[in-house]
């Protein structure tokens, strides 16, 4: 008897999966010169593109129409995980900080007044992880990124802390429009 079972796997579909948590670098360069390490994670990190569309609308029309929505931008994301933090890697978590010595022993970490040239402090950041079947790795990388959501700690009874951060992509005007500030390295 036959199987009319249908599904998605191909003949190379275990040679294309996106393998593991990979790991975060800023300022990243290439895989064999990847940047700095942002740090441990747990729970991963989740890219995500997300289309800003404007609709042209019209009387009598009863549905949607091709050519009805123009791409007008996007908003591009990496959100990561940390379980691991140095001074390093939290003041990238916070646009436009700034350290002092309060005491002896410790580093002091705040922000200064909001300058908008200072918060982008990183080139960009990066997504690097195995894919099976490719003896390179894919890379996801985001240009001038800050992180944009709240900087938030649980501390929890028999845990580690985990802060979410959430980098957005901005485009620079000094490069221009024409080219998106984010892109995708697929292996061969």
């Amino acid at each position: 008897m036959s199987s009319n079972r249908q599904t998605g796997i191909r003949s190379d579909t275990y040679d294309n999966l996106i393998l593991d948590a990979g790991a975060i670098f800023t300022n990243f360069t290439s895989p064999a010169s990847p940047g700095t390490l942002l740090g441990a994670t747990r729970g991963g990190a989740s890219f995500k593109r997300v289309p800003k569309y404007k609709e042209l609308p019209y009387e009598g029309q009863v549905g949607q129409v091709v050519g009805q929505k123009h791409l007008i931008g996007a908003e591009v994301t990496l959100e990561v995980s940390i379980i691991a933090f140095d001074l390093a890697n939290l003041k990238l978590s916070i646009p436009n900080s700034k350290t002092s010595v309060p005491l002896a022993g410790y580093q002091e970490i705040t922000e200064d007044v909001w300058d908008a040239e200072a918060v982008h402090s990183l080139t960009n950041i990066a997504i690097m992880a195995q894919v099976s079947g490719r003896a390179n790795p894919m890379v996801i990388l985001l240009d001038n990124p800050i992180a944009e959501r709240d900087l938030g700690f649980n501390f929890k009874d028999k845990s580690e802390t985990v802060s979410k951060w959430i980098f957005s992509a901005f485009y620079d005007e000094a490069v221009g429009f024409a080219n998106a500030p984010w892109r995708i390295w697929w292996p061969d």
